[in-house]
């Protein structure tokens, strides 16, 4: 299905979602993404406190990013009021906010789901607090029709006029702008979140990552979650963020393996402020590492193990996973949860979940 389509099919599953499976299944994301060797995550939810339980109980550092909206995007859709949403807001800022694992940023989901007042008033608010920006943009062909015609201008020249583009911004997709729109990107030093795989199973288009990196926009990769991507593997992301690029451009070195590595590393790290803590090995940095088995065939020789890391590896030759030091993950397995009976329970809850929802 297309992204409209898929927009629709789970506002009505949300709609139906209790606590106990919320926090389930956020539980079994974190899991699944600290076990396939990711440390650092920026999670975009509208149920902060349920969101921040599952991070801490799990481990990672979790960029919390509040997810705000004020305008229907679909029939029949309820939606928050703006002041409401701001209130949620700033509850989650002095809930959540000063953790060196667990810290707030503001998310206005995207345009048309987001009135200009809100983008504005998140600007300010964000500003005022020192916290970062994050949106989805230019994500469908639909969407960036509907700003021209509502608004006069793209996506990306409306956050413009709206004071929403900074350095400590970040924008998911951006699939849909034109050449001006990422010279403005790269005037304002705002990043630019790359998910290829869920871009690519909802047929929303490519991210015009080569011209970007050109242009000197920082650029980092992401999941879009499990329900539009089908996978938390942020070594299969990286492969095909790098395949992807080459076989549409017809060019064998856009977005090489190194590019592709930064963009989940180190350009990562740059992106969430945190470029002199993680993303890299080297003294005075958090001790965040993942340990990859590389005794497979698919490892030789270890001389290219950075083009094996992106083109061979899998979530599954994880070993061993350290949280600020804190052993999390060996030998495969969380050092401190149970597993089989998280997975187990997230099992029966889903089941009943879908038995309720399907026809």
């Amino acid at each position: 299905m297309c992204l409209m389509e898929w927009l629709n099919a789970t506002e009505i599953s949300y709609t139906r979602v209790g606590k106990e499976l919320l926090e389930i299944s956020s539980t079994v994301s974190f899991l699944e993404r600290l076990k396939g060797g990711i440390t650092t995550v920026v999670d975009m939810e509208p149920f902060p406190e349920i969101v921040a339980s599952a991070s801490k109980k799990v481990g990672l550092r979790t960029e919390l990013s509040i997810l705000m909206a004020d305008t229907p995007e679909l029939p029949d859709q309820e939606v928050s009021s703006l002041e409401q949403e701001l209130i949620k807001a700033k509850r989650s800022i002095r809930e959540f906010q000063g953790n060196q694992k667990l810290w707030v940023s503001l998310a206005p989901v995207g345009f048309p789901a987001v009135s200009n007042e809100l983008f504005e008033r998140s600007a300010e608010l964000a500003r005022e607090k020192g916290l970062r920006l994050h949106t989805h943009v230019g994500e469908s062909r639909i969407n960036a029709n509907l700003c021209k015609r509502r608004n006069g201008k793209s996506e990306i020249e409306l956050l413009e006029d709206l004071g929403f583009l900074s350095p400590r911004t970040q924008l998911a997709h951006v699939i849909w702008i034109s050449e001006t729109d990422i010279e403005t990107l790269s005037k304002y030093r705002t990043a630019v979140v790359h998910c290829p795989s869920s871009n690519l199973k909802l047929a929303s288009g490519v991210t015009r990552v080569p011209e970007m990196i050109k242009m000197g926009v920082r650029v980092g990769l992401g999941l879009d979650g499990a329900a539009s991507n089908s996978s938390q593997d942020m070594f299969q992301e990286m492969r095909i963020a790098s395949t992807l690029h080459k076989g549409v451009g017809m060019d064998p070195k856009a977005v090489s393996a190194e590019e592709a590595l930064d963009m989940a590393t180190t350009q990562a790290a740059n992106i969430l402020g945190l470029e002199e803590r993680v993303g890299r090995i080297s003294p005075g940095y958090w001790a965040d590492l993942t340990l990859i088995d590389v005794s497979k065939p698919r490892y030789l020789p270890l001389e290219a193990i950075n083009s094996h890391i992106v083109y061979s590896a899998q979530a599954s030759d994880v070993f061993g996973v350290l949280v600020d030091g804190e052993v999390l993950v060996w030998d495969g397995r969380h050092t401190s949860l149970d597993e089989s009976a998280i997975l187990r329970k997230a099992g029966e809850l889903f089941s009943e979940f879908l038995h309720g929802v399907v026809p």
